[in-house]
């Protein structure tokens, strides 16, 4: 049975991680508890009921965020105020691991939703900015819904009061 937890190091087996991106396996294994206890990010597993350390199948981080007024309104069809921001939750990270076939990257990206909208009821927000790291993330992201910020690089968004 896979559960959605927050990080710790004590329960969680960060070191076997395998997604394909040095750089994501290396995050987790070395950056995400300290920024998870500072304060910078929210590290979120999805892990198996192993013991002693619980198998991490997927991860991913949300932040706060705020957009631009005026990104959205080309995009979707929601009626932005004049706040000169749009508050928004970011999904800076989202990997799977590769060495299992009981999470799906959809699956993953449809927990780190739910996750922001739960939290968005307590924060406020609008939207889900996703930062795509190359192209097959891009493409995984508009399969999904979302659409791509045309003055950004890697930067795409999907409403969350789109999210079931």
């Amino acid at each position: 049975m896979l559960t959605l937890e927050k990080l710790d190091k004590k329960k969680h087996d960060r070191d076997n991680f395998d997604c394909g991106e040095e750089a994501l396996n290396s995050y987790l294994a070395l950056q995400a508890r300290k920024e998870l206890e500072d304060g910078y990010a929210a590290v979120y597993v999805v892990v198996g009921d192993e013991l002693p350390l619980k198998k991490i199948y997927g991860y991913f981080t949300l932040n706060s965020f705020f957009l631009l007024r005026g990104v959205a309104a080309e995009l979707f069809d929601i009626k932005e105020r004049k706040y000169p921001h749009i508050p928004a939750i970011l999904i800076g990270r989202l990997a799977k691991d590769l060495n299992q076939t009981l999470l799906s990257g959809g699956e993953l990206l449809a927990a780190a939703l739910l996750q922001a909208k739960q939290i968005s009821q307590d924060l406020g927000a609008v939207f889900v900015v996703a930062h795509a790291k190359n192209q097959k993330a891009e493409k995984f992201y508009i399969r999904y819904g979302f659409k791509k910020i045309p003055s950004k690089a890697n930067e795409f968004i999907f409403p969350i009061k789109l999210i079931n």
